[in-house]
């Protein structure tokens, strides 16, 4: 597989987050977007504002190793595969989650306690917009890169 085939991959998982986003929130209004089932749910607003937050985060976080491994020239050579503990982690966190593994998440992307829908939606799609990243480094990028389905997420958090 061409690393352009794998890159348009990529992109489209991007652009299927955005476009899920988008239908979750249509139509939502403020107080239903912030509607929370039980005191420790999350709302809506929560969930985009906790995926806009990790997004962030994480993507800070992985820039700096990927940028060195373009300056020293560094290429992959195949897929990019997970270990065993980046593969159970990653499988973790598709929907359904067992109950036994279920955990908070880390306080560095906890949600905001009250984030207006329209303000986390944007920052929802403002951390999308880091998706340029297959293409910045695509020398790096791995074809089996995951991406979380954000919608179902959501479903998750709510």
């Amino acid at each position: 597989m061409s690393d352009r085939r794998d890159i348009e991959e990529l992109q489209g998982a991007f652009d299927a987050a955005e476009q899920d986003a988008r239908a979750l929130v249509a139509g939502l209004g403020e107080e239903l977007g912030r509607w929370r089932d039980t005191p420790g749910s999350w709302s809506v607003a929560q969930c985009l504002d906790h995926l806009a937050t990790a997004n962030r985060v994480y993507l800070r976080a992985m820039q700096p190793a990927a940028q060195r491994a373009i300056e020293a020239g560094r290429q992959r050579r195949r897929a990019a595969r997970p270990g065993v503990i980046g593969g159970w982690f990653v499988r973790s966190l598709e929907p359904p989650v067992n109950p036994r593994f279920r955990g908070k998440a880390p306080a560095s992307i906890q949600p905001r306690p009250s984030p207006a829908l329209r303000e986390a939606f944007d920052a929802f799609l403002a951390s999308e917009g880091s998706s340029s990243l297959p293409e910045d480094y695509r020398p790096i990028t791995g074809r089996q890169s995951r991406v979380v389905d954000e919608d179902r997420v959501s479903e998750r958090c709510a």
